[in-house]
């Protein structure tokens, strides 16, 4: 028996710059940050003749080809796995709310074929499978930032050259620092969830019609990412917020699909209780806000007073892990 797993993500700065009909020919840069929830894979092999497969629903089929769920069908083909096994999956928060869970899902489960066919992975080869099955097999519209933030972890800054070269670093911050930017960061949920592959399409089609509105509503995004980066550097985390609600105001006033009045009225209220500002995680339309706060504790106790869910989070250092192998 493996057990794997893989961490959720945070998007800091550049969000949405990392899908390939907008960086190629222009380049982009971006901010992720790896946080301490996750998705879980554990495969073991079978003496049955059929693949078991485990998540919210149950498949119980003799051939690779039958089963439903794309992501474990496509992978198990990558790898040519002919031998049954059996996979079950879990997570700590559902999908469908803007954080990374379908990369992360994807990339735990390349780790546990990996390590089940006894094969040297690293975790930029986790990422880059990830990509090709996510990307280019299934052709879902998907960037590069939750397949290699979840396989790689920590805080880390992507550069993608106009031809598609990918690049990454750590950021230089100290682990205190790190934890004062930890404490500088709040995640409230809006109770929606949302299918990011209609949002994503739409962004995809729209930046391929050089859809000017798209355009640069990307473009300033991409321009806030060395301004982030400094303030995160700096601890400057009043300058953090108003960067997040130049963000917010860009994105939610000027496309449609970001917002709503549930979610206008949970960031009104987030900012009422000391708020500097913040951003959707994610494709927008629902998920998680991200907060940028001054005194954590103060406006958690005032956030819980007014009726809002928040989520506690730690950054996560690590990426993909083998927790178990049997």
């Amino acid at each position: 028996m493996i057990i794997t797993r893989s961490p959720l993500r945070l998007p800091l700065a550049g969000g949405g710059t990392d899908l390939e009909s907008y960086y190629l020919g222009r380049g982009s840069t971006w901010i992720s940050v790896a946080i301490n929830k996750y998705c879980y894979s554990i495969i073991n092999k079978r003496f049955d003749s059929n693949f078991l497969i485990k998540y919210s629903k149950l498949e119980d089929v003799a051939e690779v080809d039958e089963i439903q769920h794309n992501l474990v069908r496509e992978a198990l083909k990558f790898f040519k796995v002919k031998n049954q096994v059996e996979l079950t999956f879990t997570a700590d928060i559902p999908g469908s709310t803007g954080l990374g869970s379908s990369s992360s899902f994807l990339v735990s489960l390349i780790s546990a074929l990996g390590s089940y066919l006894e094969l040297d992975l690293s975790p930029t080869d986790l990422a880059s499978i990830s990509t090709e099955i996510e990307r280019d097999i299934l052709k879902e519209p998907i960037g590069l930032q939750d397949q290699y933030i979840t396989a790689l972890g920590g805080m880390k800054q992507f550069d993608v050259s106009p031809t598609g070269n990918l690049s990454f670093h750590d950021l230089q911050i100290g682990s205190t620092d790190l934890e004062k930017i930890q404490n500088s960061l709040v995640l409230l949920y809006t109770g929606i969830k949302r299918d990011s592959k209609t949002i994503l399409s739409q962004q995809v089609s729209s930046t391929n019609e050089r859809d000017s509105d798209v355009i640069n509503r990307l473009d300033f995004v991409k321009s806030q990412v060395p301004q982030i980066r400094n303030a995160l550097i700096e601890l400057d985390i009043e300058t953090l917020g108003s960067l997040f609600h130049e963000h917010w105001l860009l994105k939610s006033k000027q496309s449609k699909d970001m917002s709503n009045d549930q979610i206008d009225n949970l960031y009104s209220k987030s900012l009422s209780c000391g708020a500097l500002g913040g951003k959707l995680v994610g494709a927008g339309g629902g998920g998680f806000l991200l907060v940028v706060v001054e005194d954590k504790i103060q406006f958690i106790k005032e956030s819980v007073d007014n009726g809002l869910e928040v989520l506690p989070f730690e950054f996560e250092m690590n990426g993909a892990t083998t927790l178990f192998n049997y």
